[in-house]
């Protein structure tokens, strides 16, 4: 993967986040992982957007990931915003796939408290 293509995403995340809520937000990194549990994403660090700028333009934020998702070539189970435990501001942007024991975890409608689920792949839908 080039770096380019992170870094496109990286200015179109901040910039369509900003016409979204017409609000300052900067994304100061995106990046690729894999975890030792076994799942792999894309994460993007927010700044300046809150959870109910997320549920609000969920759609939108859904459709932007995985229009990047596309461009990187990379599929996920879920989409997901979490934000900083005890107040409404949303610090990541996250595209996961799952692995076995996670599938698990993130089937519910809540998994936990900081996180609002923007999207989940078929196979997480059919177990809730």
């Amino acid at each position: 993967m080039k770096l380019n293509l992170l870094s496109d995403a990286r200015n179109k995340i901040e910039n369509d986040l900003q016409n979204f809520t017409g609000k300052f937000v900067y994304v100061p990194e995106v990046k690729i992982f894999k975890m030792a549990c076994g799942c792999s994403g894309f994460l993007a660090d927010i700044r300046g957007l809150e959870v109910e700028d997320a549920e609000v333009f969920h759609k939108h934020i859904t459709k932007m990931i995985k229009k990047i998702l596309k461009n990187i070539t990379m599929k996920v189970d879920i989409v997901y915003a979490r934000n900083f435990p005890g107040t409404s501001m949303v610090v990541g942007l996250t595209a996961r796939k799952l692995c076995n024991r996670c599938k698990k975890e993130f089937s519910g409608k809540s998994p936990r408290p900081d996180i609002l689920v923007l999207s989940r792949g078929k196979q997480l839908v059919k177990s809730i």
